[in-house]
C-alpha cells in the first residue's frame, strides 16, 4: 500500500490497537533508556510506550494521518516524540544516532525491506540494538492473521543475513508463536524475531 492508501485507511478509523506488542515489551522493557527510532511507526503504539518509559523517540511513517495522530497523542500525554513523515525505504536518520532501532510488523517486499534494514543498521550508535518482529513467511500457510501475500513476508534467517552483511552481530533470530484471542477462540500466529547489535565505533 502506498502513502495515499494508508492515509485513507487511517482516516477512516483507528487501525491498530494502541497497546504495545507483548513481544516488543518483553524484549525491550529492561533496556537502558536512550534514543529510539521507530521505523514504520503507524499510529505510534510502540513510540508512545517507549516515550512513556523515558526514551527519546523518533517515529517515522509514510502516512501523514498516522504521524499526525502520534504528534497529537504525544502532545496530550507530554511525551518526548519527534514524529516525521517519510518513506522508510528512502529516509535518512542521523547516522550512529540511536541506541535502539525498532521494526514492528513492517511487511515489505524483501528488496524494500533490505533498504530499510540497512538504513536502520547505519543509524545505530555503538552498542545500539536493532529489534525486529514480523509475521513469518510460514504464517501464510500455518498461522493466523497477517498478510496473505507471500511477497510481503520473509524469514528470520533472511533478515539476519541482511543485518550481518550490514555489519551487525545477530544475537537472536527465531520463529515465535503468538496467541491471538478471536471471537471463535484462541488462535496462533507465527512471527519471527531478530535482534542485532552494532559494535562498530561511531
Amino acid at each position: 500500500m502506498n502513502s495515499s492508501m494508508w492515509d485513507a485507511r487511517y482516516a477512516a478509523s483507528q487501525v491498530w490497537d494502541l497497546e504495545p506488542s507483548p513481544t516488543v515489551v518483553e524484549a525491550l522493557e529492561g533496556m537502558p533508556r536512550g534514543r529510539a527510532l521507530d521505523v514504520g511507526a503507524g499510529e505510534g503504539r510502540h513510540s508512545l510506550w517507549l516515550a512513556s518509559r523515558g526514551w527519546q523517540v523518533t517515529a517515522v511513517d509514510q502516512s501523514t494521518v498516522a504521524v499526525g495522530r502520534i504528534q497529537a497523542r504525544a502532545a496530550m500525554l507530554g511525551l518526548d516524540i519527534e514524529a516525521e513523515v517519510a518513506d522508510v525505504t528512502h529516509f535518512a536518520p542521523r547516522r550512529r544516532g540511536f541506541d535502539l532501532v525498532l521494526f514492528s510488523y513492517l511487511q515489505l517486499p524483501m528488496v524494500s525491506l533490505k533498504l530499510a534494514l540497512r538504513t536502520g543498521a547505519a543509524a545505530l550508535a555503538e552498542a545500539g540494538e536493532l529489534f525486529l518482529v514480523a509475521h513469518d513467511l510460514s504464517n501464510v500457510a500455518n498461522g493466523y492473521g497477517g498478510p496473505s501475500d507471500p511477497d510481503l513476508m520473509t524469514s528470520a534467517d533472511a533478515v539476519a543475513a541482511v543485518l550481518t552483511a550490514a555489519g551487525l552481530e545477530v544475537t537472536r533470530a527465531q520463529v515465535v508463536t503468538r496467541q491471538v484471542t478471536t471471537d471463535t477462540g484462541l488462535r496462533f500466529a507465527l512471527d519471527h524475531v531478530v535482534q542485532a547489535v552494532q559494535h562498530e565505533a561511531a
